[in-house]
């Protein structure tokens, strides 16, 4: 999953914010629309400008029981820390991807922290 989600962020880096979106799973085009969650991107990008170092510090598995936030099902997250070039420390990237209802893993969401 390290590898899918490092091509996600690469996509993103190089601005293919629609066809990471065509790729999401149900839970994230149920969460958010297409026009938000690319305007949320270049607003995110813009304000930490160019990634100057990235390193994946963490992959996690879940199963949520549709009782939280998140609709019941299997989840991965991918966490990277990158350095971006408008700030002076490494921000925390997360890739979600959810186990979608054809069982293929699709991104469920993406972060910048």
């Amino acid at each position: 999953m390290s590898e899918a989600a490092t091509a996600i962020v690469q996509m993103i880096d190089q601005g293919k914010l629609d066809e990471v979106w065509r790729g999401a799973s149900s839970v994230a085009k149920n969460v958010t629309n297409h026009d938000s969650f690319v305007k949320q991107l270049i607003h995110d990008r813009k304000i930490l400008g160019t990634v100057t170092s990235r390193t994946v510090s963490g992959v996690t598995r879940s199963q949520s029981d549709g009782k939280s936030s998140l609709p019941a099902g299997l989840y991965i997250s991918v966490r990277f820390s990158t350095q971006f070039s408008a700030t002076r420390q490494a921000v925390r990237e997360l890739v979600s991807f959810y186990l979608d209802t054809d069982q293929i893993w699709r991104l469920a969401g993406y972060s910048v922290r």
